[in-house]
């Protein structure tokens, strides 16, 4: 027979919190597994909301253009004004500012026949000489208004 230093009483019990140690450890890492298992089975059956669509900007109407048009005349009655309200009458018809009268009159004249009275009287306030342009920016006015009507 073997003799082994000590008792067999104390062996047993160090073999005991051995295993146990062995089983928490064991235990521990199976929950942090089955943890991180469950967070990404839940990750990816999540589904991902939909992106929010924006909504494009609603276009002026034609008689929300000539009021715009007319509001900046009306505050800076200058050739710059008649150049801005002019730039504002062009967008309306799809015409850039380097298109002539007769251009925008054109494409008016299919797209916004109410046009037809005003565009003479702006290209006229923003081009006109010096000593006209008081007279016709009153008459631009005018015929924007009248446009409104």
């Amino acid at each position: 027979m073997l003799h082994v230093a000590g008792s067999p009483g104390r062996a047993l019990a160090r073999a005991a919190t051995v295993a146990l140690r062995v089983a928490l450890i064991t235990a521990a890492v199976l929950v942090a597994l089955a943890i991180a298992l469950s967070l990404v089975v839940r990750r990816a059956s999540a589904p991902t909301p939909p992106m929010p669509v924006p909504v494009p900007p609603k276009e002026p109407t034609s008689r929300e253009r000539i009021v715009e048009a007319l509001a900046l005349l009306r505050a800076d009655p200058s050739r710059a004004g008649a150049m801005r309200a002019r730039t504002v009458l062009h967008r309306m018809v799809g015409a850039s500012d380097g298109e002539t009268l007769d251009d925008v009159m054109l494409r008016a004249q299919k797209s916004h026949p109410l046009l037809q009275g005003v565009l003479p009287q702006i290209e006229r306030a923003a081009f006109t000489y010096e000593s006209d342009l008081d007279t016709a920016v009153v008459r631009a006015i005018a015929a924007l208004e009248d446009a409104l009507r």
